[in-house]
């Protein structure tokens, strides 16, 4: 009996130091899996941040290839202005920022010079008394020398210079138009 239970004993013992073994490796086992996850999720992470790099200079890129350049949006600006006063042939815009417009009497306005040189401004003017009767509402234009240099002409007289000048149109959404495109070719020409 003494031999059994010294049998027994160290069965236990066995099984005992073995339970220990197997936890202290399952312990480790999940310690590692723990940490291959965790490099997984890393990596994972890096690469997203990879893509979203490469997505992003891709995008930027094409949006450099994309943007027009100033001198297309000024070829543009001034081809729409020319087609706006296409009935017109003495309302014009050159690709050097010369224009002329000539609206056809004293009243309406003549001005030419280089947008270059002017500061631009508008004003909408309601019906109003005035004029024969009553003046019709209208869109102003004014065209401003910088710093006050004399550098408007009128076309009809053209030695004679100002420092500023003014158009009025009476067509409402052809005077706001033609002020938005002058506004733009005279951005983009300087």
């Amino acid at each position: 009996m003494k031999r059994n239970s010294i049998l027994l004993l160290l069965i236990v013992a066995i099984i005992f130091s073995c339970k220990n073994d197997s936890t202290k490796e399952n312990e480790l086992l999940q310690k590692e899996n723990e940490l291959l996850k965790k490099e997984i999720e890393l990596e994972r992470r890096e690469n997203s941040m990879d893509k979203k790099k490469s997505n992003k200079s891709e995008i930027e890129s094409e949006d450099i290839k994309s943007k027009p350049s100033k001198r297309d949006l000024l070829s543009s600006n001034i081809s729409e202005f020319n087609m706006l006063h296409s009935k017109s042939e003495n309302i014009k815009v050159q690709y050097n920022g010369d224009f002329v417009i000539d609206m056809g009497s004293a009243s309406s306005g003549r001005v030419a010079g280089n947008l270059k040189n002017l500061n631009l401004s508008f004003e909408h003017l309601p019906e109003r008394p005035g004029c024969a009767d009553v003046c019709p509402e209208m869109i102003v234009i004014k065209f401003d020398c910088k710093l006050r240099k004399k550098c408007i002409s009128e076309p009809t007289m053209s030695d004679f210079y100002s420092d500023s000048g003014t158009i009025s149109i009476a067509n409402i959404s052809v005077g706001k138009k033609t002020f938005e495109l002058l506004n733009r070719i005279n951005k983009n020409l300087n």
